[in-house]
């Protein structure tokens, strides 16, 4: 993995990779891998946390002009949205923005060297999503995968109302871990809401969205080609595999977004 050197004592914000660029009406930051793990490095060791690292692709831009929780969570002062999509990266181009393709960051491609500085820095991670059995699996690989890995797990199917008992439980279970970095892994839309919702109860320095990637540890869905992605093209591969559930998301989805820009549509955070 790429290794971390010595960080500076406190956080500037005002760096360029913090600073928010707007492609397609929402926010984004020019984050490398690297960004990621240096501030990671920088929020666990200084205790300033929690922060958020969320992701944005062309899904999301159209999550977020419909949703207003996954919006707000977006442009939260305290939320940094790495660019999840090849598209975005053209976009941002296309408006001058100096993007290269180191600031085109899936998760399922750089969260492995996290865990790998997890364990070299002593952190503690937590992972919250997926369904008992796909967690169970997924977590049995990344112990082997990253020996030493201080990981604890729960599946993220529960009432996720902030009022519910259930929701205050898991909470607790995850402050009573008191991990480092807390993975949310319950979908986009859902777990960007749950963190809004919870972000003040939390006690986890990083809280990082993750989508389907436990899925794809455990085998339960089937990774592109990792080549596609720069290209713009992994969504071909997603049509292809799995039509019935991407469809939408693909095929759909961007002339929604052309809709609702047009025509002002969008929706705004609105807390």
């Amino acid at each position: 993995m790429t290794s971390i050197e010595a960080t500076p004592e406190v956080i500037d914000l005002r760096e360029p990779q913090f600073v928010d660029l707007r492609v397609l009406r929402t926010r984004l930051n020019a984050l490398s891998p690297e960004d990621i793990f240096h501030f990671s490095d920088d929020v666990i060791r200084t205790r300033s946390g929690p922060y958020v690292v969320a992701s944005q692709n062309m899904h999301g831009v159209h999550t977020y002009l419909t949703d207003p929780s996954f919006a707000a969570l977006h442009e939260h002062p305290r939320t940094l949205v790495h660019i999840d999509g090849t598209p975005l990266l053209w976009l941002g181009r296309m408006k001058g923005y100096d993007l290269a393709s180191r600031h085109r960051t899936g998760c399922i491609d750089w969260i492995p060297d996290l865990l790998d500085l997890a364990v070299a820095r002593g952190w503690k991670v937590f992972y919250l999503g997926s369904t008992d059995s796909v967690v169970d699996k997924g977590a049995a690989t990344l112990r082997k995968r990253h020996p030493g890995l201080d990981l604890a797990t729960r599946n993220g199917y529960f009432d996720a109302d902030p009022e519910s008992l259930e929701n205050w439980r898991v909470a607790r279970e995850i402050n009573d871990f008191a991990p480092d970095i807390l993975l949310v892994g319950m979908g986009m839309g859902r777990q960007e809401s749950w963190i809004l919702d919870n972000l003040h109860l939390l006690d986890a320095q990083m809280i990082i969205t993750v989508g389907a990637l436990m899925d794809l540890v455990a085998g339960e869905l089937r990774m592109a080609p990792r080549w596609l992605g720069p290209l713009g093209l992994e969504w071909v591969f997603r049509l292809w595999d799995d039509a019935p559930r991407v469809a939408h998301r693909y095929l759909v989805e961007p002339w929604l977004i052309l809709y609702r820009l047009a025509s002002g549509a969008g929706r705004r955070p609105d807390r």
